[in-house]
C-alpha cells in the first residue's frame, strides 16, 4: 500500500528494541522501501502505548492520532485517513 499511496501519506516503521544488524538484514530481505527508525530503549513504544509489534498509529497531517490499529492494516484505513 505504501507504493500505491506514497504521494498522499508518509510511512515510518519503528523497530522495537532489536539489534540494528538484524533490522538491516530484515529490511533488505523484505524489500522494505519506507524509512525504519530504531527504538532501542523502547521510548517510542511507551509513548504510544504499543503492546504488539504489529501496531499501526494513524496520525493526521496536523499531528493528531486518529486511530490505533493492532494487527494488520487495511486499505480502507489508509483511504479514510487521506479523506
Amino acid at each position: 500500500m505504501y507504493e500505491k499511496y506514497k504521494d498522499k501519506i508518509e510511512v515510518i516503521g519503528i523497530n522495537l528494541q532489536e539489534n540494528p544488524a538484524i533490522v538491516e538484514s530484515y529490511i533488505s530481505s523484505a524489500d522494505i522501501v519506507f524509512p525504519i527508525a530504531l527504538d532501542p530503549s523502547g521510548q517510542t513504544s511507551r509513548a504510544y502505548d504499543i503492546r504488539y509489534t504489529n501496531t499501526h498509529i494513524l496520525i493526521d497531517k496536523d499531528g493528531n492520532i486518529v486511530k490505533t490499529i493492532p494487527g494488520d492494516i487495511r486499505e480502507s484505513d489508509i483511504i479514510s485517513l487521506i479523506q
